[in-house]
């Protein structure tokens, strides 16, 4: 650890340096004459420099001397970003001891021990981080460990190609039949099937960086004229999900080398097992008891071309049902229901076509609340909503951008759902209707083509 001392006056000047050294750390040889402060500026952040500053007045006005074990001292650890002779920009840190000079009271001079702590700094951030990726590592074992590894494989394969998909979107060049708008609302899609397929595995990392990019994409979709280079700014967030399902991969081999799901369960109800993790979670999230009933939803009733995109419906579907819809206890039983909630998800084939149903005991859809939520938002003029009707209000969920919840969450008020399922159904040649009745259901009904 190298140290210098030097010395300032009553008005912060540097008065004297003694040791060369000095000034090698601020990189800047001839600091004496000038204000400490002034020295300091061009290498400190805005809001160290503004607690440098102060510390330095109350210094001067209070003549106290500075503890260095004052929680609010940045003196104990000042990060400097000093421009080299090579042209690089290098990171220091230093920490500045004050004691009050010979003949204090008639001079005001401090003398000043400055050290430069940036190897022990270094070491310690390392350390710390190195405990940090140690935690992660142990925390994700610990939640794959919960799951079968057949779900936790076709989540990594799944998600390792949406990914891909969403760096393809992105980067590609935008034409008539694929505008930067409907390329960022594929993305969105995709982004949002992630963060409800992490969840789901409890993988916090990867389901908190897919709600940091929805926060991205919803701040994009407010735009009126959308570029290319607006889609390009998200890439980065991209990789670091992309860095973060890498690092799930390895660590989730590593298990699979230890022995881990050797003897896998043959079944067909991956799809209702993926619900019901999804649905227990939320309901623990919102303070809810949730019952799920499975009426013919599984893998095998749903056509293999169709399943993924069933999939992303249904738990869309779930995930309102469970944060919107269904009611917490002390609620539900108030208006006499049972204390506990009940999402019904039923699949049916008629005629050859598939019919998929999404059914909450919740509130219902208050369409009062829903036309009020359009007459404030900016996407529907507010003489046409005065005149909605039943099914116009009912329509208007279905819209881009538009969403009824209060409070923007982890798992709600983006208004990037409804939107998002009618377009994806409707790419499959299907249909999506609701039904609902305030205080009793909610229900939604998907029709595909089975072939």
């Amino acid at each position: 650890m190298h140290a210098g001392l030097m010395e300032i006056d009553s008005d912060l000047v540097i008065s004297k340096v003694h040791d060369k050294f000095i000034g090698t750390i601020f990189g800047d040889p001839d600091i004496q004459g000038k204000k400490l402060h002034s020295v300091l500026r061009p290498h400190l952040s805005q809001e160290q420099y503004r607690e440098v500053v102060s510390v330095l007045k109350t210094l001067v006005l209070n003549r106290n001397i500075i503890s260095s074990t004052s929680q609010k001292n940045p003196f104990d650890c000042l990060r400097l970003n000093i421009d080299s002779a090579q042209g690089r920009r290098v990171t220091k840190y230093v920490r500045c001891e004050f004691s009050k000079g010979k003949n204090f009271d008639q001079t005001g001079r401090w003398q000043i021990v400055v050290l430069d702590i940036s190897k022990s700094v270094r070491t310690s951030l390392q350390v710390r981080r190195s405990s940090e990726k140690a935690e992660v590592k142990v925390n994700t074992i610990m939640s794959l460990l919960r799951f079968e590894r057949d779900l936790v494989d076709e989540f990594l394969e799944a998600t390792t190609s949406s990914l891909r998909n969403i760096i393809e979107n992105i980067s590609s060049r935008s034409d008539k039949a694929q505008p930067v708008r409907r390329r960022m609302e594929k993305v969105y899609c995709i982004v949002h099937q992630i963060k409800g397929d992490a969840a789901i595995l409890n993988l916090n990392v990867v389901s908190d960086q897919a709600h940091n990019l929805e926060n991205s994409l919803s701040d994009l979709n407010q735009k009126k004229e959308l570029f290319q280079q607006d889609l390009l700014g998200l890439i980065p967030s991209v990789r670091e999900m992309i860095a973060s399902v890498k690092e799930i991969r390895q660590i989730f081999e590593e298990i699979v080398e230890g022995g881990w799901g050797r003897e896998q369960r043959q079944n067909d109800d991956s799809m209702m097992r993926r619900l019901k993790y999804l649905v227990d979670r939320l309901a623990k999230d919102n303070n809810k008891k949730i019952i799920l009933v499975d009426d013919g939803y599984v893998d095998t009733s749903i056509p293999l071309h169709l399943r993924r995109v069933v999939n992303t419906v249904v738990t869309q579907l779930a995930r309102n049902a469970v944060v919107h819809g269904i009611e917490d206890r002390e609620k539900r039983l108030a208006l006499n229901k049972t204390p506990y909630g009940c999402l019904h998800v039923s699949v049916q084939h008629v005629r050859g076509k598939i019919s998929i149903g999404v059914r909450d005991d919740g509130c219902g859809l208050n369409l009062g609340a829903i036309k009020q939520a359009a007459l404030k938002s900016p996407l529907f003029r507010g003489a046409e909503v005065e005149k909605w009707g039943a099914l116009q209000v009912l329509n208007a969920l279905f819209k881009p951008g538009f969403s009824t919840a209060k409070q923007l969450t982890q798992h709600a008020g983006r208004g990037v759902g409804l939107d998002v399922i009618k377009s994806t159904v409707e790419k499959h040649k299907g249909t999506v209707t609701v039904k609902s009745i305030a205080g009793s259901f909610t229900e939604f009904t998907m029709v595909f083509p089975s072939t």
